[in-house]
């Protein structure tokens, strides 16, 4: 079991072991320790697993060997940025809710904000961290924008949008053909000349036609509007019309 270790890493095992084994007490060290002999593997040479070494040599569970690495993290992180870093285990664990980039500012107000001894030394204590990272959470949330339940207007992608075929004209009544021409009277059939009223407010069955509603009224003033421009594909623009006032209705 294991893989031989070089001279120099045997040398430094053997240094991270009398720092684990004679200063259980400090954290950093036991962490920056074991922080070092997982990051270089120097467990290999008589474990297959650093979780394995951890629990046969010291007798530590894995969560408990990483939350050792993790606060001496933490540590050395604000060590680069405050002059009063952590010195207790129990003053790192507080701040890991905060995201790493709001840490020192954090740790700058604990130091600031704890109560002096008789030289003007912070006593920092593990609730005087759990206030001021509470207070820190409570601003961000007030810094937060409130959300809005207002729906938020978005264009309507027609081209996006499938098209209904036009409407295809009623039949003639007297000779049943379906070719119909316009003139300034209305639809009539092209074969027999019989009027045939208006194709797109007809059914198929030829039905009575009902009463206009304002929104068939807005669209028929639309469709004269551009009826020049459209010219035959008149049918297509009114029935891609409809299509939008549809949509639109959906979603008042």
């Amino acid at each position: 079991m294991g893989n031989a270790l070089t001279k120099t890493e045997q040398k430094n095992l053997t240094r991270c072991e009398k720092v684990i084994g004679t200063g259980l007490t400090t954290f950093f060290a036991v962490g920056q320790a074991l922080w070092d002999i997982r990051d270089a593997k120097l467990y290999r040479g008589s474990h297959d697993t650093f979780e394995a070494y951890c629990d046969e040599r010291w007798d530590f569970s894995r969560s408990r060997a990483y939350q050792l690495i993790t606060a001496a993290e933490v540590t050395a992180d604000l060590s680069t940025i405050v002059d009063i870093p952590p010195e207790r285990e129990s003053h790192v664990r507080p701040l890991l809710v905060v995201p790493g980039e709001h840490r020192g500012d954090v740790w700058k107000r604990v130091v600031a904000t704890a109560p002096q001894d008789g030289t003007g030394k912070p006593r920092i204590s593990a609730r005087h961290i759990e206030a001021t990272v509470a207070a820190w959470q409570w601003e961000q949330r007030e810094d937060e924008p409130e959300a809005t339940s207002e729906p938020v207007d978005e264009p309507i992608d027609v081209e996006s949008r499938p098209i209904t075929p036009p409407v295809q004209p009623p039949e003639c009544p007297e000779c049943k053909a379906t070719e119909w021409g316009e003139d300034e009277e209305g639809y009539f059939c092209l074969n027999c000349k019989a009027p045939l009223g208006t194709p797109l407010d007809c059914s198929v069955d030829n039905e009575s036609e009902s009463e206009p509603s304002p929104d068939d009224l807005f669209l028929s003033s639309i469709e004269e509007a551009v009826r020049t421009q459209f010219d035959g594909r008149l049918a297509v623009a009114a029935v891609r019309l409809e299509t939008m006032a549809d949509t639109l209705r959906s979603e008042i």
